[in-house]
């Protein structure tokens, strides 16, 4: 294996020990359109509620991006409003 081989090897091995250490510390990113799957919306509800401060985005590289923590506080907030408002008959 050749040195250049290596280094692309060890490399890949970094950025999969630096996405578990993210994950762990629930500083995973994720793009919009992972989020708005996450969360079940839309392209103008996850704007909306960027926009409305109910999800903050973070510029990666020029790249909205969002933490997976943010994402489940949000997911698991909407669930359980969602839950109260259902009728039982």
């Amino acid at each position: 294996m050749s040195t250049e081989e290596l280094i692309l090897r060890e490399l890949r091995f970094l950025r999969g020990e630096v996405r578990t250490m993210q994950e762990r510390l629930g500083l995973a990113l994720v793009g919009p359109a992972e989020a708005r799957k996450i969360l079940g919306i839309g392209r103008s509800t996850l704007s909306e509620w960027v926009r409305k401060g109910k999800l903050e985005a973070v510029l990666q590289n020029g790249k909205r991006m969002y933490r997976m923590q943010d994402l489940e506080e949000v997911r698991n907030t909407k669930n359980k409003h969602h839950r109260r408002s259902r009728r039982v008959r």
